[in-house]
């Protein structure tokens, strides 16, 4: 009985919580449909183009979901905090900061092996991420400071640093851009989709 009691509160939950999903996505498309007409734009074709630009073609699927991956990512790592009511506006800090973590053990440690490569350049990214999710939470517990506003302020901090980091020290020699030395081969996910950014890292959303 009470198992059937705990399945029934969880799926009256889940329904809550698609309900308010889908109350959101209505109320954001609402607004950006009249911010879209007073522009003097027509809302509905351009709605048509983002939906059929990034859905209509294989390559606009493609390019979705490996531009779209790292937003989950960073998405998922929010509503993880969030389930413990820890409102974690750090995350954009976070994945940049462990971006460039990754960028630095992918292109320039040369002396893993392949498997150990992408596994090392993957948990460094996170234990960088996740010391600054660290830090913050010290703070909130040794000085009772809001990680809402230190989240948002660390993430001001670590973009600039990130920004400084590709342009200055770490700049690939030669490049016109800002970026890093190309991640080494042995560093690299594997494709799912060849000549594309879509990478099995889609794959551990799942």
């Amino acid at each position: 009985m009470k198992t059937s009691l705990t399945s029934q509160n969880k799926y009256k939950q889940g329904l809550k919580t698609l309900k308010t999903s889908l109350i959101a996505l209505f109320l954001t498309l609402l607004v950006g449909a009249i911010v879209i007409e007073i522009s003097g734009f027509s809302a509905i074709d351009t709605y048509i183009a983002i939906f059929t630009g990034s859905l209509g073609t294989e390559k606009g699927r493609v390019l979705s979901l490996s531009q779209g991956t790292p937003l989950l990512l960073t998405g998922l790592s929010f509503a993880i905090a969030f389930r413990v009511r820890i409102i974690n506006t750090g995350v954009e800090g976070q994945l940049y900061i462990g971006a460039i973590t990754s960028a630095i053990v992918g292109a320039y440690v040369t002396f893993l092996p392949g498997p150990l490569h992408v596994a090392a350049a993957i948990l460094a990214g996170m234990l960088a991420g996740g010391l600054v999710g660290l830090f913050i939470g010290y703070l909130k517990i040794k000085f009772d400071s809001s990680e809402v506003i230190v989240g948002i302020m660390l993430n001001e901090i670590l973009i600039l640093v990130t920004t400084w980091l590709s342009t200055g020290p770490l700049k690939s020699e030669g490049s016109a851009i800002s970026q890093t030395n190309m991640i080494l081969d042995s560093a690299k996910l594997t494709k799912i989709v060849p000549r594309s950014q879509l990478t099995t890292a889609i794959i551990m959303l799942l």
